[in-house]
């Protein structure tokens, strides 16, 4: 490894570090949300299956946005479409 590439690894760490130091609470949050979303879709795939959606980025990306209120509306939508 090169010179550059060392200290290109060691100041990308440091922010990254930076990032979640200042942030940790938010991160951890929206970390949160995400996981319920997917667990709370995945249940309901299983209870529901004629009205199952996929597990994508834009559902999980709804899940983490709105959190629970966001997985039923992403039902509701399913089915009247």
């Amino acid at each position: 490894m090169e010179v550059q590439e060392i200290v290109i690894t060691v100041v990308t760490i440091g922010v990254i570090m930076g990032i979640w130091y200042l942030c940790r609470d938010f991160i951890c949050k929206v970390l949160g949300r995400v996981l319920i979303g997917i667990v709370m879709i995945i249940a309901v795939n299983i209870i529901l299956p004629q009205y199952a959606i996929g597990l994508n980025w834009i559902s999980m990306g709804c899940a983490c946005v709105l959190g629970a209120p966001g997985v039923v509306t992403l039902y509701i939508v399913n089915a009247v479409i």
